[in-house]
């Protein structure tokens, strides 16, 4: 609840035309807005996250200049009538090397409408490709490879697979779902699990793996980012493998061919904070 002044003018003790300013009660709460920030920026996409108070709907216009914000984009996890505290609102379709102007835009229940300043980041010059680096040690450790050809994905909500465990979720907004949705623009989040974060995949049915792969998230000020991870497949465990580059896609071969229905991915090290990833696959062979 705040205070609104009202100024009016009335004749009093003979003075004709004074002015008085009544303090009267609104009952709609103003919007703050934290943590406006842009995250997991690549070259065509990023996400766009902020926290508001009170619960509130969200909304994210932006724009090639301040003045002319002329696209819009909302959280896919919220069908544009729930209210919630933390937002995270992807932006896909980006121009490379590319300037942006943002502002959060947020509504509450008694339809009270409140807005950020504007903010802008700049999108990467290229796409991600995949990294040179090797993995430490030999064998079934592997090393990073830059073809996936002919491999399916089975880490995708969309072929049945599902979070069967997590160590945990920073809000439904960061789900786990969010590292299986093909969406490098949206991300797994913890709350604050650093090294200790852990997603146990369900793939649905036995699958033949040859490949893993993995991209961290990050945060601004160099935390959340994985630097090294471990996959642990039909019960025997995967490297650990370096990330250290949150703008990569790392891909790393098994060194030999493993069929399974669960897989686990562990955080090895990390930058510490609300680690997750915004991309984990499982590739193989098409099924026959």
């Amino acid at each position: 609840m705040r205070l609104r002044l009202i100024r009016l003018s009335a004749a009093l003790g003979g003075l004709l035309g004074a002015s008085f300013v009544l303090a009267c009660m609104d009952s709609r709460a103003m919007i703050d807005f934290y943590e406006v920030t842009a995250q997991s920026i690549a070259d065509q996409s990023a996400v766009i996250t902020f926290v508001t108070d009170p619960e509130a709907t969200c909304l994210v216009r932006y724009g090639l200049t301040a003045q002319r914000l002329d696209r819009t984009a909302v959280d896919p996890m919220m069908d544009g009538q729930e209210f919630a505290r933390s937002h995270n609102v992807p932006l896909d379709g980006l121009n490379a090397d590319t300037i942006y102007y943002y502002q959060a835009a947020a509504t509450t229940p008694d339809g009270t409408e409140g807005y950020s300043t504007v903010l802008t980041f700049q999108t990467l010059a290229g796409p991600a490709g995949a990294s040179n680096a090797n993995g430490t040690g030999g064998g079934s450790n592997g090393a990073a490879t830059s073809t996936t050809d002919g491999l399916v994905n089975f880490a995708r909500v969309s072929s049945g697979t599902t979070v069967a465990g997590v160590s945990s979720e920073f809000s439904p907004g960061w789900a786990g779902e969010r590292a299986l949705d093909g969406n490098r623009a949206t991300a797994w989040a913890t709350a604050g699990d650093g090294d200790d974060a852990w997603l146990e995949l369900d793939l649905g049915q036995d699958r033949t793996i040859t490949h893993v792969g993995y991209q961290s998230r990050s945060m601004a000020d160099g935390s959340s980012i994985v630097t090294s991870v471990q996959f642990t497949i039909g019960g025997i465990n995967f490297g650990p493998y370096p990330t250290t580059d949150p703008e990569q896609l790392y891909v790393y071969e098994l060194g030999q061919t493993v069929t399974a229905a669960t897989v686990r991915f562990d955080a090895v090290q990390s930058t510490g904070g609300n680690t997750g990833g915004s991309e984990i696959a499982v590739y193989g062979p098409q099924d026959p």
